[in-house]
C-alpha cells in the first residue's frame, strides 16, 4: 500500500460527490482512521452523508466528523487550537462550530452544532492536505467527511484486497490503493 495517487484527482472526485475509500501506507493504530484506511465524502452533502451511512450499517444519530486543513481552523471553530494541537489532530474533542462552516460543511456536524474535527497539518500528511487544498479550491468546501474504512462493528480494512472489497460491498465509487485509484 505503498504511494499515494495524484491529490487532484482525488479531490476531483471527491468535488464531484463521490465517495472515496482510502487504503495507504501503515495501518493506524487506535480507534480513529485519520485518512490512512478512510472513507472520505464531500461534507457540504448531508443527503450524501446520510446515505453512506446507512449503506455502512451506520445508526442514523452517529455522525460523522471532518477532516480539514489546519489553515482552515479560525475560520471553523470558535475554541483557538493553541493547547489542543495533538488532540485536534485526533477526532477526541467536540467543539461548537462557527456558522459559515456549519453552513458550508453540514454533514461533519452533530446535532447540536458540534464538530469533531481532524486537523491536518502540511507537515504531518503531505498527501491529505494536498487534497483537502485541491478539493477546498475546486468547491469552496473547508471540509470532507472522514470515517474509518469499515462497516459498523466490521474490523478496519487492513491490505489492498480488503480495501477493494469494502469499497464493492459498500458500493464506494472508488478506492485509493497505494498510489493507485481503482473504479
Amino acid at each position: 500500500l505503498d504511494g499515494t495517487p495524484d491529490p487532484h484527482e482525488v479531490a476531483g472526485l471527491l468535488a464531484q460527490g463521490e465517495a472515496v475509500g482510502v487504503a495507504r501506507g501503515r495501518l493506524e493504530f487506535g480507534p480513529r482512521a485519520l485518512g490512512h484506511r478512510s472513507i472520505l465524502l464531500h461534507a457540504g452533502d448531508p443527503g450524501r452523508a446520510a446515505d453512506l451511512g446507512q449503506r455502512l450499517g451506520r445508526e442514523p444519530f452517529m455522525p460523522f466528523a471532518p477532516v480539514l486543513q489546519a489553515e482552515s481552523w479560525d475560520a471553523a471553530f470558535v475554541q483557538p487550537r493553541a493547547g489542543i494541537e495533538a488532540a485536534s489532530r485526533e477526532m477526541v474533542l467536540a467543539l461548537p462550530a462557527r456558522t459559515g462552516f456549519a453552513q458550508a460543511a453540514p454533514a461533519g456536524l452533530h446535532v447540536d452544532g458540534t464538530a469533531r474535527p481532524q486537523v491536518v497539518e502540511a507537515a504531518k500528511d503531505p498527501w491529505l492536505h494536498a487534497v483537502l487544498q485541491a478539493f477546498t479550491a475546486r468547491t469552496g468546501c473547508p471540509a470532507l467527511v472522514n470515517t474509518s474504512f469499515n462497516r459498523h462493528r466490521e474490523p478496519i480494512v487492513n491490505r489492498a484486497g480488503e480495501a477493494l472489497e469494502a469499497g464493492r460491498q459498500v458500493g464506494l465509487d472508488a478506492v485509493v490503493v497505494g498510489s493507485e485509484i481503482v473504479r
